[in-house]
């Protein structure tokens, strides 16, 4: 009887990877020079470029099978073979220091792992009180420089059929975790590759998704090899070299990365220490070259990136290794960073024929051809890479590359050219690909707010975007009034869906969209009558404008009056000290600033802002403030400075604006591209 697939991703998802998260070598596996020799026999099932050795590394094991391809242990039910005895899973991790992590990790493997097996290099806070507290068998050991010594430490250890090895600064996914269970009950393989979604930077870029053999079968011959990026698939094969793997779509997400934890645990510095050590013993491992250009990279030392990854090139055989694929993107990133833009294409152009179905070089094409001003050559290329989509599953791959970031850079490009319904139609396409992603929404509502299309912009959101849940319409007025379309607010408040918001919220939201269209006296009226549900420091806050408006300077209020003020904010902007200002009070300075400009309260302007800038010249003297803190708080001026900018801007448009629907004019094509360039809130962090 035929095999059963063990995941639903179809033909193309079971080909034999090699993928990696930064840091651990993807499976070398040890018979593809020798396939690749029997070229007469093989010719007619080979594909192109490497992938052709990629595809065969997954099989039976004919060890493990009987003749019929059901494992000799196995008994049926319903069809599926099913082993006797329920196999079991020992998680076994490394740590130091990682209190605030392990927590996460150790919850998202609660039901699914019968063993925890936690090796300690020296922890000096709570992490191992916290890992007994979940059952964990810890082992004291002290650091050695050597990874793969400290994670063979507990697989020594570990009593379970399979090990599952996981990072403090990793989670195993709550939805497919749980499929473990079921994968390791088929015994015709010796490892499972899940795919690592590593998060980077603040978090707000999305992920890169590598697949990495990470569930292996205990046996004592199956041990870590390698003194940083520690690796096992490569040590099982040499010693099986019939051991067959299974890619799945399992994923674990990897936190390690964000930038508070990079800063925090200094990982790109130790990280290059260790394989500079590790490259003075063995100067000839292609992997230690090309994982020290990684992390010069992270160091922005794009030149010295260059080098080591062209070092690991001229030391391996590229068709045997399946990292190959991300050699030459990094290769292009380090041309891109250099700005040696026409040899990033050559790059490319060779890369793209070994490797013609990895959607990600068409995205790094595109951006190359945009720095040379090749606008339809990047059109082009983004188009093919929509349409081709996310690479298969082998290949290391960035988030949303072939689906919503691909049609979120269309949508830039289009923006660019005033192509106003085609960049449109690609925003929505970016957000039918990840509902949850914020950026093609401001910057649609955005363009349409400058192209004079903002009473449009609720009839495009009942027709374009699905999701028209409570949260969903909250969550779209919020990013209405951060792009700065008030008009659009009223009109959306009037609305079923925004009459049934509660009377308190709805009176915030209307409050903020009329001072956007500089209607303050109307703001203080709609917040009078409603006493503490109509948030009164807001009201003591335009109260404060209109008295400095009246008087024609901050400073004569100074005297006497700071004490009658309830709001710390509005005690501050009347002449006391900075000492007890509140939290960071960047929104509502911005609330202000633009509230009084557009009423016309020139006086309450140049107050607020001669206040807001003491408060970024002396140090900032906020609660929890840091110098992350000062730095938002110049970041939300200009844009706020941006957004009066923009006002005068507007004005012009109106003697040079195209009727509705109908082409840009030159010049309004030529405002609309200013205004756009204008520093303004995008929805990444």
């Amino acid at each position: 009887m035929p095999r059963r697939r063990l995941c639903s991703n179809g033909p193309r998802r079971r080909k034999a990877l090699g993928g990696r998260r930064a840091g651990e070598r993807p499976s070398a596996i040890s018979n593809w020079r020798g396939r690749r020799r029997r070229k007469g026999r093989n010719a007619s099932r080979k594909r192109k470029g490497s992938e052709a050795t990629w595809s065969r590394s997954i099989r039976q094991s004919a060890s493990l099978t009987a003749s019929n391809g059901v494992p000799r242990d196995c008994r049926l039910r319903g069809g599926i073979p099913m082993l006797e005895r329920a196999r079991t899973i020992t998680l076994c991790m490394i740590v130091k220091n990682e209190e605030l992590q392990l927590p996460r990790c150790l919850d998202s493997v609660q039901g699914i792992v019968r063993e925890i097996v936690v090796v300690d290099t020296g922890s000096t806070d709570e992490t191992a009180a916290i890992a007994r507290r979940y059952g964990a068998k810890v082992i004291e050991a002290p650091w050695k420089g050597d990874f793969a010594a400290a994670r063979n430490e507990g697989v020594r250890e570990a009593r379970g059929d399979w090990i599952l090895f996981l990072d403090a600064d990793e989670a195993l996914d709550a939805e497919k975790g749980p499929r473990l269970l079921e994968l390791v009950q088929h015994d015709e393989y010796e490892g499972f590759f899940l795919q690592i979604h590593n998060y980077v930077g603040d978090g707000s870029q999305g992920a890169t998704i590598n697949p990495v053999l990470r569930l292996f079968r205990r046996r004592p011959e199956h041990l870590f090899e390698g003194r940083i990026h520690e690796q096992i698939a490569a040590a099982i094969l040499r010693r099986q070299p019939g051991a067959a793997f299974h890619l799945t779509d399992v994923p674990i997400h990897h936190y390690g990365y964000r930038q508070e934890w990079v800063v925090a645990k200094d990982k790109i510095r130790r990280n290059a220490e260790l394989l500079e050590e590790a490259l003075r013993d063995e100067p000839n491992n292609a992997f230690y070259w090309y994982n020290i250009g990684v992390e010069y990279l992270r160091m922005n030392r794009a030149g010295d990136a260059l080098d080591s990854f062209r070092r690991a090139k001229g030391l391996m055989d590229s068709d045997a290794l399946s990292y190959a694929h991300l050699l030459c993107k990094y290769e292009v990133r380090c041309l891109q960073a250099m700005g040696r833009w026409e040899q990033a294409l050559e790059r490319l152009g060779e890369a793209e024929r070994q490797f013609p179905e990895y959607t990600d070089l068409l995205q790094y094409r595109a951006a190359c051809e945009l720095a040379l001003g090749r606008r339809e050559d990047a059109r082009r290329s983004l188009a093919k890479a929509m349409n081709l989509g996310p690479p298969p599953a082998l290949y290391h791959t960035e988030e949303g590359i072939g689906t919503y970031r691909t049609a979120y850079a269309l949508g830039l490009l289009n923006e660019e050219e005033g192509e106003i319904e085609e960049a449109l139609n690609w925003y929505v396409e970016a957000i039918r690909g990840k509902p949850s992603l914020t950026p093609p929404l401001y910057r649609s509502f955005l363009l349409m707010r400058l192209s004079g299309r903002e009473r449009r912009i609720g009839d495009w959101i009942r027709s374009r975007l699905r999701e028209q849940s409570p949260d969903a319409f909250l969550k779209l007025l919020g990013i209405l009034l951060r792009c700065r379309c008030g008009l659009a607010v009223l009109e959306l408040l009037k609305r079923p869906e925004g009459r049934r918001l509660p009377r308190s919220l709805r009176l915030e939201t209307e409050t903020e969209a009329r001072l956007q269209l500089g209607e303050l006296t109307g703001a203080m009226r709609l917040l009078k009558p409603h006493g503490t549900e109509g948030r009164p420091e807001l009201l003591e806050q335009l109260e404060w404008l209109e008295r400095v408006e009246a008087t024609g300077s901050g400073r004569k209020m100074e005297a006497g009056r700071s004490g009658g003020w309830r709001s710390p904010l509005v005690r501050y902007l009347a002449g006391s000290g900075m000492e007890d200002i509140g939290e960071a009070p960047w929104r509502q300075l911005q609330r202000l600033l633009e509230a009084a400009w557009a009423s016309g309260r020139r006086a309450a302007f140049a107050a607020l802002l001669e206040r807001w800038d003491a408060l970024l010249q002396h140090g900032l003297p906020v609660k929890g403030a840091s110098r992350g803190k000062a730095s938002e708080g110049t970041e939300a001026l200009v844009r706020s400075l941006s957004s009066i900018a923009d006002r005068h801007l507007a004005v012009l448009r109106k003697g040079a604006a195209s009727k509705e629907g109908a082409a840009l004019l030159p010049m309004e094509r030529k405002l609309l591209s200013i205004r756009l360039k204008l520093p303004a809130e995008d929805g990444f962090r």
